[in-house]
């Protein structure tokens, strides 16, 4: 009777454990001509080589901003994902 108790209060701590983590992540990545600026400014070949910076959100499946980040224009979108999921294994 004793080790039922045990395995349903166990049960119990790892639903709730599962709850706290995130299901959806959404990551999306947009990129702003930057005619004046001055900060995280380069040149980006699909843009006729126009000066411009790239803005990162990282949203919630409820679609609150978790994290924001401004980048060089010339930045990939696959090093900007690795730098958000090494942001979010740490979170």
């Amino acid at each position: 009777m004793n080790n039922v108790k045990k395995k349903k209060k166990k049960k119990k701590k790892n639903k709730n454990k599962n709850k706290n983590k995130l299901k959806y992540v959404y990551i999306d990545t947009s990129i702003i001509s930057n005619k004046y600026g001055i900060d995280k400014v380069k040149r980006n070949k699909y843009y006729k080589n126009k000066k411009v910076s790239k803005i990162s959100i990282i949203t919630l499946s409820k679609g609150i901003p978790f994290n924001v980040k401004l980048y060089s224009g010339n930045r990939n979108d696959g090093f900007i994902f690795m730098v958000h999921k090494l942001k979010l294994i740490l979170y």
